[in-house]
This record gives C-alpha cells, sequence and structure tokens, in this order.
C-alpha cells in the first residue's frame, strides 16, 4: 500500500472516525482471542477512498464530512425501505420536502412489482429522524395502504410539494425464510417443519462408467446419484458451487472464485443429452475421440486429479460444433435467443467471455475501450459468443430435465466473484475494486486471510434497491431446495483490505442488513427453498441474531466442537448440522490426526504444536469413545483411543452419524466421502497453487458405491434416526 498521512496526528483522529462512520467503517473490531483491535487510520483512509469518499488529495477529513453528509442530505427520501409482512414503516425525507407555508402537502403513489398501482394517504408522523448536514430535523410520512402490500419489490413515488418528487425501493417481505412448512403433507400450520437428511458431493469428484469423456463428473452423474439415494430416505444432495469459471486462460478452477454468481459452469454438461447430437456427425466422432483419449484421473495411474484444462478443451470441441449446428436451423436459434431476452445479461456475458478468451485475460488487463465496456461486434470471436449463449442454453434445459424444480437440490452461493469476470465488468459501480474482500489474523492464519475478490458496494447496491444480489439469489433459488450462503456474516459486515495492503491492516465495513435478510425472505418463499447461514468462525452476536430473527439455518459443525470435554451442555445441535465440511479434513483424518501430518508438511504447522495436538486429538478420541458408550451409541470394545485400527475408526464415524441423525437438527449432511473412510481433503484453505484443492476425483465409482450394502444400510438407518426412529 503506498505510503499516506498519517491521520491520527495534530488531532485529526476524530475527524477521522466522524467520516469513517458516515461510510460505515467500524473504529475497531474484537478478534478471535476477544482483543480489541484499533481500525489502522491509514487503511480506513485507503477504503474511503475506494468506496468513493469526498477526501480528495489535501485529505481535509472535516471538509470531507461535511461534503459527505451534505450529499447524504440531498436525498429527499429514504433510498431503500423494509415494509415487513407487507407493513410499510415511516419514510424519513429531508427538510425542504415540506411546502413553502411550513404544512406538509404530500402524496404517494405505490407501484407494485407486478405491475399494479394505486395511491395511498400520506401524512407527516409524529418526531423527527436524526439530524443530517446541514438539517435541523428530518420529519417523516406515514402511508395508509388499504391492505400489507404483497411480496415482492415496489416503488414508491412520493409527491413531496413544492415540485419535489422522490423514489423509494420498498422490500415487502415475511419476517422469516421459509421453514420447509409446505413439505410436510397433512401437517397443521405452526408444527415444527420435517427433520431432513442431506448428502455432500462435489460434482468435480464423481466419476462412472458412463462419464468417462465428461471428466470431471456432469449434471447426469448428480442425477443418478439423487435418484440413488433419494429412495433410501436422503432428502437433499449438497454440492459445491457449479457456477462458471475461468478453465483456460485466465485460469481459476476454485468453485469460489466464479466468473459470475448469473451463470453456470458448462464443464458440467453431459453432451450426450444434447439434442443437436444426431444432427451433428462432427460433434459425435469428436465425442467419441474425447472418450478414447480422455480418461478419468481415478482410473489412470496418475495422479488421481481432474485435469480441467483439457478436460474443457475437449468438451469445447464437442460443444462448439453443437452449437454450429444450433444456430443454422432457425427454430433453436429462436429458443436460444428467447432465452437471451429471458436472461437480461445472457448476451452481455456471452460476449465478456469471447473477449475474455481473446485478449487471455480478465478485464482489467484490456485496451481501455473493452475495459469500460465499449465491445464491438469485430472485438470478438463471434463462434465463441455462439459457444457461450449454446451452452447456458443448454444447462438451462438440462438442469430443467434432470432436476425439475430442484426440490433434491443443496447449492451453495460463494461469498464474492473473480475481481476479473463477468459480473464486476458488468456491475462496475456495484463493486469496490480498490479493495479485496478477507479476514483478520486468528489461530488458524496468523497473518490473516485475502481472497482476492473485490467487496460489493454497499452504498450503490442500495441506490439500485441492491438489484444486482436480488438477481444472483434469485438465480440459485429457481435452480434449489436449499441455499448455503458462504460467510453469512457479509450481510452485516466485511473485512476490506486496501489494495496493496496485507490482511493485518484490514477494516470491517458495515452493510445493511435487514435489507439483504429481506430480500432473502422474499426469495426463499417465492421459491420454496431453505437458507442456511455459514457462520463459522469468529461470527459477532449481532449475525447468529439477525439469522435466528428471519429464519436462516445455522451451521454446527462436530470437528470444530469435539474437545477433551466433549459433549458440553450445549453440543446438541440445531440448524444445518454436520460432521464436517469441504473445508475441513475428512472425518478419518481427522480422527487419526492425519490433518496435522499433512500441515506440518505444508509448513503450516510447525512440530512443536504438531506434537501437541496430536497428543490433545488421543485425549480427544477418548473423550468422545467414553461419551458414546455412556449414551448407548457405541458398543463396549468396538473403538479404542489409539487412531491405528480402520475397524475402530469407521465404529466412531458410525456412532456420531446416528447421534447427529437423532439429534433436533433441522438438516444433517454427511459426506459421502467419509462413508468409505476417505482419508485425503477437498481442500486446504489459503494454499494456493501450493495444494490441489478442488481437483480430487473420488476413489470409488457410482455403480461401486451404489453396489455397496455397508453404505446403503448406513443412508436407510440415519434417514430412519432422522423420522424419529431411534433404536
Amino acid at each position: 500500500m503506498t505510503s499516506r498521512p498519517d491521520p491520527s496526528r495534530d488531532g485529526c483522529r476524530d475527524p477521522l472516525r466522524r467520516l469513517a462512520a458516515a461510510w460505515g467503517i467500524e473504529p475497531s473490531y474484537r478478534d478471535n482471542a476477544g482483543v480489541e483491535r484499533e481500525a489502522d487510520p491509514g487503511a480506513v483512509i485507503a477504503v474511503l477512498e475506494a468506496m468513493g469518499a469526498p477526501i480528495g488529495g489535501d485529505r481535509d477529513l472535516d471538509r470531507a464530512f461535511r461534503e459527505s453528509e451534505a450529499s447524504e442530505s440531498e436525498r429527499l427520501a429514504d433510498t431503500v425501505v423494509v415494509a415487513w409482512e407487507g407493513r410499510l414503516p415511516a419514510i424519513t425525507v429531508a427538510r425542504r420536502g415540506r411546502a413553502a407555508s411550513g404544512k406538509a402537502r404530500w402524496g404517494a403513489t405505490i407501484e407494485l412489482e407486478d405491475g399494479g398501482c394505486f395511491e395511498t394517504p400520506a401524512r407527516e408522523a409524529a418526531g423527527t429522524a436524526p439530524a443530517r448536514g446541514g438539517d435541523t430535523e428530518r420529519p417523516r410520512i406515514e402511508l395508509d395502504p388499504p391492505e400489507p402490500l404483497p411480496f415482492g419489490l415496489h416503488r414508491l413515488r412520493l409527491d413531496l410539494g413544492a415540485g419535489a418528487t422522490a423514489s423509494v425501493h420498498v422490500l415487502s417481505a415475511p419476517v422469516r425464510c421459509w421453514d420447509g412448512e409446505e413439505h410436510d403433507a397433512g401437517a397443521k400450520r405452526g408444527a415444527a417443519p420435517r427433520r431432513r437428511l442431506g448428502l455432500f458431493a462435489p460434482v468435480h469428484a464423481l466419476r462412472s462408467q458412463r462419464s468417462r469423456p465428461a471428466v470431471p463428473g456432469d449434471l447426469t452423474d448428480l442425477a443418478r446419484l439423487r435418484d440413488w439415494v433419494v429412495p433410501l430416505g436422503v432428502d437433499v444432495v449438497g454440492v459445491l458451487p457449479l457456477l462458471a469459471s475461468f478453465l483456460d486462460e485466465p485460469f481459476d478452477p476454485s468453485p469460489y472464485a466464479p466468473v459470475s454468481r448469473l451463470f453456470w459452469n458448462e464443464l458440467y454438461l453431459d453432451l450426450a443429452l444434447s439434442p443437436e447430437l444426431e444432427r451433428s456427425p462432427r460433434a459425435a466422432a469428436l465425442l467419441e475421440e474425447a472418450a478414447k483419449r480422455v480418461t478419468h484421473p481415478a482410473a489412470t495411474t496418475g495422479s488421481g486429479l481432474v485435469d480441467y484444462r483439457e478436460t474443457i478443451a475437449a468438451k469445447r470441441r464437442v460443444l462448439e460444433e453443437l452449437a454450429d449446428t444450433a444456430f443454422a436451423e432457425p427454430s433453436r436459434r429462436r429458443e436460444i435467443e428467447e432465452l437471451a431476452r429471458d436472461e437480461p445479461w445472457l448476451d452481455d456475458y456471452a460476449r465478456f467471455r469471447a473477449v475474455a478468451e481473446q485478449q487471455r485475460a480478465g478485464w482489467p488487463a484490456w485496451p481501455d475501450a473493452l475495459r469500460g465496456g465499449a465491445i464491438g461486434p469485430d472485438d470478438f470471436d463471434q463462434r465463441a459468443r455462439r459457444y457461450h449463449l449454446y451452452a447456458q442454453w443448454l444447462w438451462d434445459r438440462q438442469f430443467r430435465s434432470l432436476f425439475a424444480a430442484g426440490e433434491a437440490l443443496y447449492l451453495d452461493l460463494p461469498i464474492g466473484v473473480n475481481g476479473g469476470g463477468f459480473d464486476v465488468w458488468r456491475f462496475r459501480d456495484q463493486f469496490a475494486p480498490g479493495a479485496s474482500v478477507g479476514a483478520p489474523p486468528d489461530m488458524f492464519f496468523a497473518a490473516g486471510q485475502d481472497w482476492g475478490f473485490p467487496p460489493p458496494h454497499p452504498r450503490h447496491g442500495r441506490d439500485t434497491g441492491h438489484a444486482y444480489f436480488r438477481s444472483v439469489v434469485r438465480a440459485q433459488l429457481r435452480r434449489a431446495g436449499m441455499l448455503r450462503l458462504d460467510h453469512v456474516m457479509a450481510l452485516h459486515r466485511l473485512f476490506w483490505i486496501p489494495r496493496g495492503g496485507s490482511a493485518r491492516q484490514g477494516v470491517y465495513v458495515r452493510y445493511p442488513a435487514e435489507e439483504l435478510y429481506a430480500i432473502l425472505a422474499i426469495e426463499s418463499h417465492r421459491h420454496r427453498a431453505l437458507v442456511v447461514g455459514e457462520n463459522l468462525g469468529t461470527v459477532p452476536p449481532e449475525v447468529h441474531e439477525g439469522m435466528r430473527r428471519h429464519g436462516l439455518l445455522p451451521m454446527r459443525i462436530l470437528q470444530f466442537e469435539l474437545s477433551p470435554e466433549w459433549p458440553r451442555e450445549s453440543s446438541e445441535p440445531t440448524g444445518l448440522a454436520a460432521l464436517n465440511t469441504h473445508d475441513t479434513a475428512t472425518f478419518a483424518a481427522f480422527w487419526e490426526a492425519r490433518d496435522v501430518e499433512l500441515r506440518v508438511r505444508l509448513g503450516l504447522l510447525e512440530e512443536t504444536s504438531a506434537g501437541e495436538e496430536a497428543a490433545r486429538r488421543k485425549e480427544i478420541r477418548r473423550a468422545v469413545i467414553d461419551a458414546l458408550r455412556r449414551e448407548g451409541w457405541l458398543a463396549a470394545g468396538d473403538a479404542t483411543p489409539e487412531a491405528d485400527s480402520e475397524l475402530s475408526t469407521g465404529a466412531v464415524l458410525h456412532a456420531l452419524l446416528r447421534r447427529l441423525a437423532a439429534s433436533a437438527a433441522d438438516v444433517v449432511v454427511v459426506q459421502l466421502e467419509d462413508l468409505w473412510l476417505e482419508r485425503e481433503p477437498q481442500n486446504v484453505p489459503g494454499m494456493g497453487d501450493e495444494f490441489p484443492s478442488w481437483r480430487r476425483a473420488m476413489r470409488r465409482t457410482l455403480e461401486s458405491i451404489a453396489a455397496d450394502s455397508s453404505i446403503e444400510a448406513t443412508l436407510r438407518e440415519l434417514a430412519a434416526l432422522r423420522a424419529g426412529a431411534r433404536p
């Protein structure tokens, strides 16, 4: 980060605090050890600049504060209001919205999301809102619509007198997200929702006898897994994000750094299901050739890692031929063009991807005109544009065919997007590219974490009624019966790291949480989907409280709770419970302390600390085994505290899964690979290219998994326990 004047000198610290508070920057935070950490003044100024605060080159913070407040006071009314349960709150307006006589002469019109429109009485409410800028008061308007507003996004038009008008985004929302009640046939209203069982399996790791040319696994493999486990009592199948990624140049295959959170990854298409295949001999020949050339990594003597570049290159050759065939047929071309009309940014996305492929770089490295958004027909290969349009059309068709409304699918929404990707390019003002999102130093990452993607801009999001966030949530919930929000704390605050700085210099920036919760509630009811919030790690109390108030399911991960004192009184899980996550060691690796050995090899843990942790793991094993025996989940002699017996590890795994399944948790999720005691992780956070995260293929095919009677018996037993049939 470049050198900046120290704003703490010469008594200007207070002006900086005022300016920071006006822009939602928190002056301090409490770390995971409970220590209060003051925000670095230089970092605060850098973040203010990234947000567009009027600091200027002279760093006159008093002037910047006055200008900032004056700018806010120019707003004639609140930008966004939330009408919980359809009831409009009082609307704060500017003082100059009064009529010249001093008496309010106001009018209001509400334009509904469905196109309806009506006028409603308006009057001045008692009391005033806090002053802003030069205002001595800010009056409020009360509105009296004839009945509660329907749920959705509406527009309020205010006539404030003297020619002044204002427009307000109204989010009319239920207080709580959908809880799944309607899924229970015959259940009385208000009855407890059914306890669900989930199974997690990353699609890239799936492999089957039929999908060899479609390496890694594809949507058909995912559907086959669902078709096998749902009759056994599994309610939802969870996956990593399935969003579009850079898989050539630029290259970033991480599912948590997508090109877009609005479009999908063609890597997972089943090309054999394309309706164009029969009319394209060339595509059929290329598909057959791919089947001979590309084999699944676990079927070779190689590393067992998915080769994304080779895979997407082979699939692209086929998809391009299919796209050529589709666009040459008038009726199919019309179908694709109709989808592009229904999805307002699809054509922009296809053009963006075509330019990125031609430039072999993300948009920040493009020439000025392209970087600014002016893409002309000669700036890209039209065949590449058609390829991306067709791939999204085929994705939509295959998904609707294989998953219907997606009731049995549990999707994962990443917190951010690739800074060089489509969303940041297309919705430039909705992000702050002068900073990146991360996490402060903690016990696992002493230097903190910088995740590399730009943070969403809280003020600019409000200006549009959070249009981008609404579109992202809607795109996911159209496909899923459950949705996990990665790093749910982002609804309340995010840790911004100034460009060029380190995570130690980051500061927290607040977000309009109630407005974002309202969007989640609206869309979850609209699509009848459960919403899960990833609230792991150091999370402030207001986040947990907000989730409880608005019906987001919290996560309880047993691996984080096991200790030599387990179980504690608070160990009864709620929300979504699981033994582990995609970011942790598998159960067998944790139980046998193999993850400790891996962290030593990767340089994440010193030998001395590793020895202490290995000893602690043995104490944990002893405490867990004793507790499971006392509770009747584990028979005497089935397990020992030593970590050298696969039978012992399997017995403890089975006992803990049964204990979780019998709990009051709303959802219990089982990692598929745990069921055969996999010891290699899918991901080691923070390692970048030093560890092949998100690339490991499963050791077993879907066919061998489905033929395993012990796995089938385990899932049936867990489903019975979820239904209340404890032995």
